[in-house]
């Protein structure tokens, strides 16, 4: 009896060992899929399922709506591809159906254990036929797909509606298919009315100074377009909600339009920094893969001002190193955004660090609050033309500002332009210098077989250093003139036998021995603390040679490579 139940067991013991390795034997033959598709068409992963041993390809978003079109128009769109199996995956896509393959070539790449971006770029040209005829208006439209360094082009002409169109994309990792919508609007539509930009930085302006700034108009629409401008507010006086305005800095930089790399404007070296690679958009600053941006500012609140596009990605906001929040920057089409960042902080200086997470957003500019805003003063505000008509082409509305007669402080208005295609508000403001704050000096930076020597306008000869060898760097930061309230006297020591060149406003040196030093005199005032649109002034020191280095630079431009040291705060500048 016994030998008969272990013969059946054996036997049904064998019988499930082979079950199970015929279902692990199937279950391995089936491509690995990394998840099932949810309703919006993207990968959900599935924890319960084997790391796959083959390439997989996903990509996100399937679907991009690039919003309605005009002739004339381009809009842009992304699509992130990745391998979340084994192996090298090899993918190509031929572009979508029933359109003239311009380049006729397939688009190819290549996905490792990565992920990298498909470029979508949308263009629309006027109509082919003449703007007379009646029936059967069709449209030129091109698609340029990128990935890395390869482009592929594909035209198409249609008529004006809705469109969803597909492009497949076959690989080793499975077929996928993405899709893109648009709609094609014709030119017989109702006017249009299209401004930019939507707010307007004059700066920082003195007394009795004129600045202009233009404002662009378009209709996007077929009918002409109408349109008269005038302030939104026209009464006397300063505006009931004026605490509640704030003062917009613009991050344009008009001089760099169309260099394809972005710069900081001149007016904005002491306060923006940027570190890594940001694209220039039209003189703004766009987010490429990582980079940063930071402002140093004085206020309670502040508001980002920003484009969202199809580019997915975030941007981290940091508020004096505390993380505030992350931005979701992706949008289906191009769109301006206004986001509060902070409110009702403590109004002293602070700095605003964005970090980038992916994004491709353009950053355009912040809005400073804490101070009460002027507005609504007759005659600082001179608008022309203040009427027009436009059809196809685009027109300028120059805006004009007299600081005549206006006290320092923040100043705005709102311009308003009412037309037949829909009423716009652009937003401008500007701040009136006070010449007492404004008193400082300059401090410029020579190098000499790794000796720095900072000497102002009014201290030292610069020609003479210039003859001895000296090299200029320019503006290393700027100090305060003598009697500045909270600022002290910093004194300039030079040791011979180091070649070295010590700066302080302690007198005795604080905890720096000046055995061999000679004083040299003062070359202006440093803050001793914190003050108003102030920076720290860090010293830095080599132990090997005993020469120090000044900079508003917290990483030492790079000095700790070479031997430096971080020693102390020296004080702070502008």
């Amino acid at each position: 009896m016994i030998r008969r139940l272990l013969t059946f067991s054996v036997f049904w013991g064998f019988i499930a060992v082979l079950m199970m390795s015929t279902l692990w034997a199937a279950r391995s033959a089936v491509p690995y899929e990394g998840g099932s598709d949810d309703r919006d068409g993207n990968v959900m992963e599935n924890k319960d399922k084997a790391i796959p041993l083959c390439p997989v390809l996903t990509i996100r978003p399937r679907e991009i709506d690039l919003g309605a079109i005009y002739p004339g128009e381009s809009r842009e769109g992304r699509f992130i591809l990745r391998n979340v199996g084994a192996g090298s995956l090899q993918w190509s896509t031929a572009g979508p159906s029933e359109w003239t393959d311009v380049t006729r070539r397939s688009l190819i790449g290549n996905l490792e254990a990565d992920q990298k971006d498909l470029k979508l770029h949308f263009d629309c040209f006027d109509d082919v036929t003449s703007r007379n005829a009646s029936t059967d208006k069709r449209f030129n439209v091109s698609l340029t797909l990128e990935f890395e360094n390869q482009r592929v082009l594909f035209q198409k002409k249609i008529r004006a509606g809705a469109y969803r169109e597909s492009i497949p994309l076959k690989s080793n990792g499975g077929t996928r298919t993405i899709f893109f919508r648009y709609k094609i609007l014709g030119r017989e539509t109702e006017p249009l009315i299209l401004v930019e930009p939507l707010k307007i930085d004059f700066g920082v302006m003195d007394v009795d100074e004129k600045k202009m700034r233009r404002i662009e108009l378009k209709n996007n629409g077929g009918e002409p377009l109408e349109w008269y401008a005038g302030l939104l507010n026209k009464r006397g006086g300063s505006s009931s909600d004026h605490k509640r305005k704030g003062r917009y800095i613009s991050f344009l930089n008009s001089d760099i339009k169309g260099s394809g790399l972005y710069d900081v404007p001149e007016s904005l070296k002491d306060d923006l920094e940027v570190t890594g690679l940001w694209e220039e958009h039209k003189g703004y600053p766009k987010a490429m893969t990582g980079g940063a941006i930071k402002y140093r500012f004085s206020g309670s609140g502040i508001k980002l001002n920003l484009r969202k596009n199809p580019g997915r990605g975030i941007l981290r906001a940091y508020i004096d190193a505390k993380l505030i929040t992350e931005i979701d920057c992706y949008a289906d089409v191009d769109t301006g955004m206004e986001i509060w960042l902070a409110e009702n902080m403590v109004n002293v200086s602070h700095t605003l660090a964005l970090f980038n997470g992916g994004s491709q957003s353009v950053i355009q500019g912040v809005t400073i609050f804490g101070k009460d805003v002027e507005t609504g003063i007759r005659g600082i505000v001179d608008i022309f033309p203040d009427s027009g008509v436009t059809t196809q082409e685009t027109d300028y509305i120059n805006i004009t500002i007299d600081t005549k007669g206006l006290i320092p402080g923040w100043y705005a208005e709102d311009v308003i332009i009412k037309s037949t295609g829909g009423d716009v508000v652009v937003g401008i403001s500007f701040e009136i210098a006070d010449n007492k704050k404004m008193e400082i000096l300059n401090v410029f930076r020579y190098v000499k077989d790794n000796q720095y020597i900072y000497v102002t306008q009014s201290h030292g000869d610069q020609t003479e250093l210039a003859s001895l060898g000296y090299q200029k760097e320019g503006v290393a930061f700027r100090l305060f003139q003598a009697d500045t309230p909270g600022t002290a006297c910093f004194y300039h020591w030079y040791h011979p036998q180091k070649k070295d060149h010590f700066y302080s406003y302690d007198q005795s040196g604080g905890e720096k021995s000046l055995d061999g030093y000679v004083l040299q005199g003062v070359i202006g005032n440093i803050a001793t603390s914190r003050l108003t649109n102030t920076r720290e002034l860090y010293r830095w020191y080599n132990p090997a040679s005993g020469r120090h280095f000044y900079t508003t630079d917290q990483k030492g431009e790079g000095k700790g490579a070479k031997g430096y040291l971080f020693e102390t705060i020296a004080g702070y500048v502008r």
